[in-house]
Parts: C-alpha cells; sequence; structure tokens
C-alpha cells in the first residue's frame, strides 16, 4: 500500500457551487518525491491543505473520499494527532514562519516543539529532515536571511 493514498477525494468550500477537487485519487510511495502543478484554481493548494489536515479540521465544507497517510486515515485522526506526521511549506515563507524562532533549525523543530516530540527525538529529526534536504548549513541562519 502506498504510504500517501487518495481514493475519490471530492471537497467543495463553504458557498460554492463548483468542487476545487473532484473524484480526486493519488498514491504516493514511501520516499517519493512529486510535484503537484497546474493552472491557477486547479486545485492544487486544496490537495495541499487536504493533505496537511486543514480540510477537513480547520476549511469546513463538503467532504467525500479518503485520504491516508501510513496507514492513518485524516477522517479518523484529530488535526492534533495529524500533523505530527504530516505538514505544509507554503509558497510565501512569510506565511510559514512562526516568526518566534531565530535559526533555521529551530523553525523548523517548531512543530515538533508543539506536538511535544522529546528534544533528543526532535533534534534527530531536524538533522534528518535537513540533511535529507541539503539545507544543514542553514541550520544557524536567520529563517529571514534566506532567499530564493
Amino acid at each position: 500500500m502506498a504510504f500517501v493514498n487518495i481514493q475519490n477525494l471530492t471537497y467543495k468550500y463553504p458557498l460554492t457551487k463548483t468542487p476545487a477537487l473532484q473524484n480526486m485519487n493519488l498514491q504516493i510511495e514511501k520516499g517519493e518525491f512529486i510535484s503537484i502543478i497546474g493552472a491557477n484554481g486547479s486545485g492544487k493548494s486544496t490537495l495541499c491543505y487536504a493533505l496537511a489536515g486543514f480540510v477537513p479540521h480547520f476549511f469546513k465544507g463538503e467532504i467525500s473520499g479518503e485520504i491516508e497517510v501510513d496507514g492513518a486515515a485524516s477522517s479518523k485522526s484529530t488535526l492534533d494527532e495529524w500533523v505530527v506526521n504530516v505538514g505544509l511549506a507554503f509558497q510565501n515563507p512569510f506565511n510559514q514562519i512562526s516568526g518566534a524562532k531565530y535559526t533555521v533549525f529551530e523553525e523548523i523543530a517548531f512543530g515538533l516543539e508543539n506536538a511535544g516530540v522529546p528534544r533528543e527525538q526532535m533534534k534527530s529529526r531536524v538533522e534528518e529532515a535537513m540533511q535529507l534536504t541539503g539545507i544543514s548549513n542553514l541550520a544557524d541562519r536567520s529563517p529571514y536571511s534566506l532567499s530564493g
């Protein structure tokens, strides 16, 4: 079974007539990197919001279908449970940065800290994520000093 499994996902924002996503199916294997591309209004952001748990936990509206990550269904998980394993990086970093941390390392750790991840596990997970994405050299930089 795929690590991310979306089956027949349809979502319609409140007060709209047309679904932002309609009968969408997507499977992503563990370790696989993908790009989500499309025209304005094609549902890219809505898909990401759904994967991150904002739909249906934050954005209401009408939803059907299923989203599973590592065997857990978003419809059967609380947002607190979901965000431990799924995150979202916004296109505009100023919509993403907490403003409460001084370094890139601390900013990356912020979500894990809020989820109550033990400090040693948090440190190793952040180091691993930075290594996987090739940004270990940015650990001590201010998130506001980054560009491109």
